[in-house]
């Protein structure tokens, strides 16, 4: 069970002038190679600053720049949540995979989790925001 986390008391650390919107949550997946290869530890409670794209109908944490069609932005905000997500994904052919989405998963504490079985998985943030989240990419 995670912990609770006093939002007004993580706020007082934001700059309420740049945040015009009223808070809501955000999830916000992390891929697990963008975690092992540019991961920082991240709590419940945490205070953070993300770059994010929406991509496919989700919000996405980029850490390695921009993808072609894909606007990016910062969002700041507080984790309220982080769920330790599966990766669901279909063989096509002899090698290739497809990924068509993710297992429910279930609630950690932090980024250190580590599961010994799952290869393919994604850290999903909730986090509370003021800030506005990119729109989907038009076709």
């Amino acid at each position: 069970m995670c912990r609770s986390v006093s939002l007004s008391r993580r706020l007082e650390t934001l700059d309420s002038e740049r945040m015009p919107f009223a808070m809501a949550p955000v999830a916000v997946i992390l891929d697990y190679s963008e975690h092992m290869c540019c991961g920082e530890h991240r709590e419940v409670g945490d205070v953070v600053t993300m770059t994010v794209g929406n991509y496919r109908g989700e919000i996405y944490e980029e850490r390695h720049g921009e993808r072609e069609g894909i606007e990016l932005r910062p969002t700041t905000g507080v984790i309220t949540a982080i769920r330790f997500r599966p990766q669901i994904v279909v063989r096509e052919g002899d090698y290739a995979r497809r990924l068509v989405g993710y297992e429910p998963g279930f609630e950690v504490e932090s980024t250190d989790y580590d599961d010994p079985v799952v290869t393919e998985w994604a850290f999903e943030f909730t986090v509370e925001t003021e800030d506005q989240v990119p729109s989907p990419r038009s076709a």
